[in-house]
């Protein structure tokens, strides 16, 4: 499984230059390969939930965190 293959049609449009670089292909290879070696969340096929339940257009405020253990 592909993560760009997750993605919502509505942000692949604008995401896609990043997701076709090889700057993701290597991100992609590494979060791949740590949840081969954890137990990692949320389960793979859903990474870009976020990204599919809220449209691009209807988006208007991204916070990004992190939960440290």
């Amino acid at each position: 499984m592909k993560l760009k293959e997750l993605l919502g049609q509505s942000w692949w449009e604008r995401l896609k230059p990043f997701i076709e670089s090889p700057k993701f292909t290597a991100i992609e290879k590494f979060v791949f390969s740590e949840y081969q070696k954890f137990k990692c969340f949320p389960p793979t096929d859903q990474v870009f939930t976020a990204f599919n339940l809220c449209h691009y257009d209807k988006v208007k405020v991204i916070i990004l965190g992190q939960d440290l253990a």
